[in-house]
């Protein structure tokens, strides 16, 4: 028997050895799945702020001037759009 072969069957066969023992001793599933099962409701996500949706706004409108025509960033560019995106929500 070669060497791929073997461990393939080796791994196969330990790796069925342990989700039977996982499975005798009675191991969490993942924790997904244990989601999904017991119908937990998740926190809901945070509402953005007023300023924030102002500043995302912004800093779409300002960032391509601070941008190259292949649409990287210019040396410094990102910085510059992130302070001038802020100058402008703060008028």
């Amino acid at each position: 028997m070669d060497y791929p072969t073997g461990y393939r069957d080796g791994y196969r066969a330990g790796y069925a050895a342990g989700r039977s023992d996982m499975d005798m001793l009675g191991a969490a599933a993942p924790v997904a799945r244990q989601i999904e099962d017991a119908n937990i409701m998740m926190p809901k996500k945070r509402k953005p702020s007023a300023y924030s949706r102002k500043y995302k706004a912004a800093f779409r409108r300002i960032a391509p001037t601070y941008k190259n025509k292949n649409g990287t960033w210019r040396k410094g560019g990102f910085k510059a759009a992130v302070k001038a995106a802020h100058k402008a929500v703060k008028k």
